[in-house]
């Protein structure tokens, strides 16, 4: 099962606690939507989308909205020693070619507890740190959208969150 989406009400998935909310350039947004990449019995890391308070899940793919992804790592030892296809070609599709080489290093050097987020904010575009520190930053919502859409595969994004936010709130 690729995607698991917690059934806890509390923010807590994988043995992660997810912060309800998050500071983005003095922004406050909210968990909307949390799970755990697991293979097998193995948790790899926890996930959580954020959005500002009240937003829909339309949020999710709106240029207009602030967002976040939030993934703390729990297991490197399983993961793949690339960016996995799904998410490479989600990453490559929008980003050029140097920025791609930091975000492979940066992927290439995680470790478990390290904490990776993909914010943005709008009229600024994205910026991935890990632990806090910079690694990339494009302008425009591309990346996120790119994420977002390889993450939903063939469901649209808004739907597929509705559905995981009414099934398994966080």
């Amino acid at each position: 099962m690729p995607w698991l989406i917690s059934a806890a009400v509390a923010a807590t998935v994988g043995g992660v606690h997810l912060d309800p909310t998050l500071q983005v350039d003095g922004r406050t947004l909210h968990l909307m939507s949390c799970g755990v990449r697991d293979t097998l019995w193995i948790d790899h890391y926890a996930a959580g989308l954020y959005v500002p308070a009240g937003a829909s899940t339309t949020a999710a793919a709106d240029a207009d909205k602030a967002k976040a992804v939030r993934l703390k790592v729990i297991e490197v030892r399983y993961l793949p020693k690339k960016i996995p296809e799904k998410w490479r070609g989600a990453l490559k599709s929008e980003l050029e070619h140097e920025p791609m080489v930091q975000v492979r290093e940066a992927y290439g050097a995680l470790s478990n507890g390290d904490v990776v987020t993909f914010s943005y904010i709008p009229g600024e575009g994205v910026t991935m740190r890990v632990n806090g520190e910079k690694v990339v930053h494009t302008s425009g919502h591309g990346v996120i959208q790119a994420i977002l859409e390889a993450w939903a595969e063939k469901d649209p994004i808004a739907g597929k969150l509705h559905r995981l936010k009414l099934e398994h709130p966080c």
